[in-house]
């Protein structure tokens, strides 16, 4: 199946409009927020709930604080907010999913009139089968029609499971942080064609380069991130859901910058599923260091396993561990996708 996921320049004035992620929870029977330990132990008993029924399973909550070091770090969301909607979807058409329920014009993006860029502000999640995780912002929707912004022609007539959420946007990351400095501490995105764009936190939210134009309304995408720059030691505590389905993450030519969506931490490099995102010994992976030096050290690909930048054979059990909220950047030549495999499988 040939899904498009890439983004629209033309579509928003956008930072990286792609199509994110969202995750099958069809009921939400039981949502007590609970810590780390418990979150992965729901998340078991979780998937074996999902493999006896598709019709009712749990949401599983968490919270997970990541720590940045003066200088900065990369900070990744390692949650995603809960489904507004899950269950099944017609696709019509070449962009458009038939539902029913919906509240007409629930789900359209940001409509500022002064000035500030517009955002979308929910993304549908295809959350089973061959093509699960590929995701695609919303554009408007009414009681029972939902128009994306992506290519959906190749499912013309299916029916699919998705779900849809909001985004997680800057201003989630601003509420969510703790020791930032007004108008000195920034927080960049990476763009495609190796762009970057910076914005910088104040106490009343985040603003554009300009240190003016608000800018919370930036979605921060699934399987993404930013990169921190504090002048101090800081923290974000990080509240939501654990997501239990693949996610299809878009990988631009030049440099995208990748976060896993896993709470946990600590799995290798080797486990990230990063094999088939890289062109052997042409692309590279980065993993930045939590020093506060933003430090890199990267990896190619030999088609089967990672290799250091010698081009040695990486130890999986020995390699570089990926801490929660911490990210890599790929270097590719051509466009492609990284799948950003659920907790329980990473």
């Amino acid at each position: 199946m040939n899904l498009k996921a890439f983004f629209s320049p033309d579509s928003f004035v956008c930072e990286r409009i792609f199509f994110p992620s969202v995750y099958t929870i069809m009921d939400t029977m039981s949502r007590k927020t609970a810590n780390l330990t418990t979150v992965l132990a729901a998340m078991l008993a979780l998937n074996g709930a999902q493999a006896q029924t598709s019709t009712a399973t749990s949401e599983v909550l968490g919270y997970c604080q990541v720590a940045i070091p003066t200088g900065g770090r990369v900070v990744g969301p390692v949650f995603v907010k809960s489904a507004q909607y899950s269950g099944n979807a017609l696709v019509s058409a070449s962009n458009s999913f038939n539902v029913s329920g919906l509240t007409a014009g629930a789900f359209q993006p940001t409509t500022f009139s002064d000035g500030r860029p517009n955002y979308p502000k929910y993304y549908a999640q295809i959350t089973s089968g061959v093509n699960e995780g590929y995701c695609f912002d919303i554009l408007s929707n009414t009681a029972t029609s939902v128009v994306v912004n992506g290519d959906l022609s190749s499912l013309n007539g299916q029916t699919v499971s998705i779900a849809i959420r909001p985004h997680v946007t800057l201003g989630d990351l601003a509420s969510a942080s703790s020791g930032l400095t007004a108008y000195s501490d920034s927080i960049t995105f990476y763009r495609t064609n190796s762009l970057k764009a910076s914005y910088y936190y104040t106490t009343g939210g985040i603003v554009s380069e300009d240190y003016s134009t608000p800018a919370d309304q930036v979605p921060v995408y699934p399987g993404t991130g930013v990169v921190v720059a504090s002048s101090g030691a800081a923290s974000f505590t990080f509240s939501g859901q654990v997501t239990p389905t693949k996610t299809v993450v878009p990988v631009y030519s030049g440099e995208t910058l990748l976060c896993p969506l896993n709470p946990q931490g600590g799995q290798s490099m080797s486990a990230m599923n990063l094999v088939p995102v890289l062109d052997a010994y042409s692309d590279t992976v980065s993993l930045f260091s939590l020093t506060g030096n933003l430090g890199i050290t990267s990896f190619y690909s030999d088609g089967t396993g990672l290799l250091d930048d010698s081009y040695g054979s990486v130890n999986p059990t020995t390699d570089l561990a990926v801490a929660a909220g911490n990210g890599f950047a790929v270097a590719k030549g051509v466009t492609g996708t990284w799948v950003n495999l659920p907790v329980s499988t990473n």
